[in-house]
């Protein structure tokens, strides 16, 4: 009796390793486009919390009309911590987050902010 294996077992061993590398493959790709995703969004909720920060620092230039400030006004004025070379970095594209607009109200003895598309 021979030893060792067949050509075709060693074809079969062979695509079943590969299969078994891209199906790892995609799911370390999946998770850390979420934790992107996630950094992002955290990164959104401090601008949005610091801008509210800057919204009660402000309250007199406030009105129910929304003051537009940007993530990089944010920074400039100390809110915000820049990351490097003045800007905040999308975890997604690495782009800079610093010309993101938010707006702040001030209604209903209550500070609001969002971010905003583009500025009217």
């Amino acid at each position: 009796m021979k030893k060792g294996f067949t050509i075709i077992e060693v074809v079969a061993s062979i695509a079943l390793v590969l299969m078994l590398i891209g199906i790892v493959t995609l799911s370390v790709i999946s998770i850390s486009d979420r934790s992107k995703k996630q950094i992002y969004e955290e990164k959104i909720d401090l601008a949005l919390l610091k801008a509210k920060e800057y919204g009660n620092d402000n309250l007199d230039s406030l009105s129910s009309t929304c003051k537009n400030i940007t993530v990089g006004d944010l920074i400039n004025m100390k809110y915000l911590t820049e990351e490097e070379n003045g800007q905040i970095y999308d975890p997604r594209t690495n782009e800079s987050m610093n010309d993101i607009w938010i707006c702040v109200t001030y209604e209903n003895n209550e500070i609001k902010t969002y971010l905003r598309d583009e500025v009217q």
